[in-house]
Parts: structure tokens; sequence; C-alpha cells
């Protein structure tokens, strides 16, 4: 398995998170992939904490993190498994196209049957992860049926951004 590349949906956060005060703020990144945010996390001074069910992601994410010389508390976890505590801020980048299994490297592109699985299990569980005030983002796409998603969790728009194939919807969660 390879470290998923930065892409046109990893750059939506991170040009949001930019704008972000995480000073000593608790940050959550699920699935850090090539570890971009969360290394921005760790300069903005959050107490910063990433996982992914991809050991060369997090193999590769500590790397980053030791040649910045920065903080982060990096681990294996299928979404939120592993981890403990509560976080002010979640972001997750989830895997969110649909698509068959077999076809290689899914874990970072597919969603599931309708490609929402992944985010729905992640919408589920992160408000137990939550500190009062926290808040959480995540991606989603107009490949899936992404509306239902919005109207079940009551998802909030941060940013989208239209790109060849389709329109990615950076989304928040309070």
């Amino acid at each position: 398995m390879s470290v998923y590349p930065v892409r046109e949906d990893t750059l939506l956060v991170k040009r949001n998170l930019e704008e972000q005060d995480l000073e000593d703020k608790d940050f959550l990144e699920i699935g850090v992939g090539n570890g971009e945010n969360t290394v921005l996390a760790a300069e903005k001074r959050a107490k910063a904490t990433g996982v992914d069910i991809n050991p060369e992601a997090i193999k590769h994410t500590q790397e980053r993190i030791k040649e910045n010389d920065l903080e982060a508390e990096l681990f294996l976890s299928n979404l939120f498994e592993q981890v403990e505590g509560k976080f002010d801020f979640i972001i997750f980048n989830p895997p969110y196209l649909k698509g068959e299994e077999g076809i290689g490297d899914e874990e970072m592109w597919r969603g599931g049957e309708t490609g929402l699985e992944a985010a729905e299990r992640f919408l589920k569980k992160v408000p137990a992860y939550l500190t009062d005030g926290g808040k959480a983002w995540i991606i989603l796409s107009s490949q899936t049926e992404y509306e239902k998603l919005v109207e079940k969790f009551n998802l909030e728009q941060v940013e989208s951004e239209k790109i060849w194939f389709e329109t990615l919807f950076l989304m928040k969660f309070e």
C-alpha cells in the first residue's frame, strides 16, 4: 500500500486549516495519508495527533514531523478504534469514491459501495471525541449522494471546489 498523495482534497482542507487558530488546541487527523495537514497543525502549535490504517502513511508522516523538528503523536488506527480522549478539532479526508473491491490501493479512495460508508462511520462516532465547542471537518464528493449525510448529520459547508470530474465539499460538524 502506498501513501495517499497531496491532491485537491488535501489542499482544500489545508487552505482552510491555515486560517484556524490551532495553538494549544487538541487536534486529531483521522487518515493522515501524506501527513500534510497533521504537519500543518503541528506547525501551528496544536497538540497534534494523527492516525491511519496504513503503516506507510504513519511512517511517512513521522518522518515529515521529525524533519521539521515538530511534535505529533502518530499511530495506527481504523478510524477511532485506538483513539482515546477528546479533541477541539478533528479532520477526516475519507476515502469517498464508490467502486469495486480488488482494484488496488482502495483503502485510500474507496468509501464503500455508495462511497459514503467510511464518512458515515466517522460522523456517527465523532461526537464522542469532540470537546464542548469542538468541531470536525470532513470531505465529501459530488460523485456520491452526499446530501444524505449533510441532512442526517446537519453538516454545514465550509468551502467547495470543482475539479475535473467532481465537486469536493469541505463540511463542518459541530
